[in-house]
């Protein structure tokens, strides 16, 4: 059975030949099973949204989505003495591996963890669309035919599923 016609099976509460999976992992964990796979580099997209996996692995695990990602062409990404960095939103993200070689993250700065009004959240400086090269996304359709495609983060409360 094909991934996209898996995943319409499931979302149409019909049963599938198997459950449709998709992956996404702290670079660590990403790390390991390409070297049980096998494959050396690196082929993710260069982006701040998730689902940004090397597509070698995704095919390794025989995943049934993808996600589209424009490439982040945003500001200089600011990393910090700590090991932080301020990521796309304004937040500064440590990363720290755990013994058993997984990742937890840290936030030690949340630049609205204090605002109270709107005009707070509207004064933050949000990302911008022209931080993302948008024109890869046509090749990523056109690469991703047979698969459940999801368009945004797997942070926002809201994807659009291109079946």
């Amino acid at each position: 059975m094909r991934s996209k016609e898996r995943c319409r099976l499931a979302l149409s509460h019909r049963e599938p030949d198997r459950v449709p999976m998709n992956y996404h992992g702290d670079r660590s964990t990403s790390r390991r099973l390409k070297e049980h796979f096998g494959i050396a580099g690196d082929e993710s997209r260069n982006c701040w949204l998730t689902g940004n996996e090397d597509p070698r692995l995704l095919a390794a695990l025989d995943c049934d989505l993808r996600a589209l990602v424009p490439d982040y062409v945003g500001p200089p990404i600011q990393e910090h003495e700590d090991g932080s960095f301020t990521a796309m939103f304004g937040e500064r993200l440590l990363i720290r591996e755990n013994p058993d070689g997984t990742a937890h993250f840290l936030y030690p700065h949340l630049p609205l963890a204090h605002a109270e009004t709107v005009e707070e959240v509207d004064a933050h400086p949000w990302p911008r669309a022209d931080w993302f090269d948008f024109s890869s996304i046509k090749n990523q359709l056109d690469q991703y035919e047979g698969y459940a495609v999801i368009a945004g983060d797997m942070g926002s409360l809201s994807h659009a599923l291109r079946l």
